[in-house]
């Protein structure tokens, strides 16, 4: 917009010129980056305008749209001209920062696995809100796989990252739980405070060697190791697969000598699992599969 202005007295018009960013913050009179933006406000195009706005960092579109002096719709032309895209809730960016802001998220995410093979994924909100946006893009893509916040690459196997250490440390806890067979240890024996064997459980529990179920009375969590319960399912296939009227939780623990702690939360589990359904206080075996 041009201006000019003027003294009422005596009236002269004493000077005049062009606003070319009505709401800009505070600039340096004389930065050399500054004078050069001003310059592209002056005189270049809409696509020279985007580039040197996002030259300095990524912005809302409609900061664009305002130095452009143009609706929302119209921006996407200059946009693509720029070498720009939007990303998240509006905000434009540079394709090019945009390209290297993924490999960064990759490289994360990579080394995460790399020196943390036992966890699923880096929490996605150790990302900025660009990256995290950019992020989600590689998840559609399938670059990505996104579980509940934490974030892994499409290949990550991370047996295969494994330490000898590490493989030491899920060995000597998935032992500890197998050979409680039907009647685990508590977690907090067998993890203690020891770092390394609390993501040894989760390890082992994420790839399906443990199962978790819980003591809804205690409020407590029992881990089984899968062949406890495999074995749990065989004995009950054949003892109460065809038992007329179901089976009650005490009969369930004389069959399998152990306690109701142990054998309420199979239960529970296998109910939710569909192996057995829950007829009142009575169970009957739904498939003996």
């Amino acid at each position: 917009e041009p201006f000019i202005i003027r003294v009422p007295s005596p009236a002269a018009t004493i000077g005049g010129g062009r606003v070319l960013d009505p709401a800009s913050r505070r600039r340096r009179r004389h930065d050399a980056g500054t004078l050069a933006f001003l310059r592209t406000l002056a005189d270049g195009s809409s696509a020279a305008i985007i580039a040197g706005r996002l030259a300095q960092g990524a912005c809302a579109a409609n900061e664009l749209c305002r130095l452009l002096a143009v609706s929302r719709e119209m921006l996407s032309g200059p946009l693509a001209a720029a070498g720009a895209e939007l990303v998240g809730d509006g905000d434009a960016i540079l394709s090019a920062d945009a390209r290297a802001i993924e490999c960064d998220i990759l490289a994360r995410v990579q080394r995460h696995h790399r020196d943390h093979p036992t966890e699923p994924g880096l929490p996605r909100d150790r990302f900025d809100s660009h990256a995290s946006a950019l992020a989600a893009g590689l998840v559609r893509s399938g670059v990505l796989v996104n579980d509940k916040g934490l974030l892994r690459h499409r290949d990550f196997n991370p047996a295969a990252l494994l330490s000898e250490r590490d493989r030491e440390v899920i060995a000597a806890v998935e032992t500890a739980f197998r050979g409680g067979d039907l009647t685990p240890p508590d977690i907090a024996a067998v993890i203690g405070a020891d770092k390394a064997k609390f993501q040894a459980v989760r390890y082992l529990l994420r790839t399906g060697t443990l199962v978790r179920t819980t003591d809804q009375v205690q409020k407590r969590d029992i881990l089984f190791h899968r062949d406890a319960v495999a074995k749990a399912k065989r004995i009950m296939a054949i003892h109460l697969g065809d038992r007329a009227g179901g089976f009650l939780v005490a009969d369930l623990g004389r069959l399998l000598g152990i306690s109701r702690k142990f054998s309420i939360p199979l239960l529970e589990h296998l109910d939710a699992a569909g192996f057995t359904r829950r007829q009142d206080d009575r169970r009957v075996i739904a498939k003996a599969s």
